[in-house]
């Protein structure tokens, strides 16, 4: 399955998740990870401080590199209640890398689950 609107990103699916392109409607549920410092500890960026914070965030780290036609970061959601409780993408992969970083925050609610 791909998204209808950025069709360079698939949409990964399994029993409990789901992974597919951020939206800037993803704000709210973001904005309640990204506020907290123990999050963002070793990101090169602040915690966020309003709800407008984040969506200039999704917009800039997200939807910019989804309209360059690059595959970014997945936003995750639990299909219980179609709640973003995180992100998750490849960081630093070149054409000439050999080696990438996969990055990851997710909501500390859903730490250890």
């Amino acid at each position: 399955m791909v998204d209808d609107t950025y069709p360079q990103m698939p949409i990964i699916e399994t029993k409990n998740y789901l992974l597919r392109p951020a939206r800037l409607n993803d704000a709210e549920d973001m904005f309640e990870y990204y506020k907290q410092s123990k999050v963002v500890e070793y990101l090169p960026m602040s915690s966020h401080k309003t709800v407008s914070d984040t969506r200039r965030f999704i917009k800039s780290f997200f939807i910019d590199n989804y309209n360059q036609g690059k595959i970014g970061h997945f936003a995750v959601v639990d299909k219980s209640n179609n709640k973003v409780i995180g992100n998750i993408g490849l960081n630093n992969v070149y054409k000439s890398d050999t080696e990438g970083e996969i990055g990851i925050c997710i909501n500390p609610i859903y730490w250890g689950h």
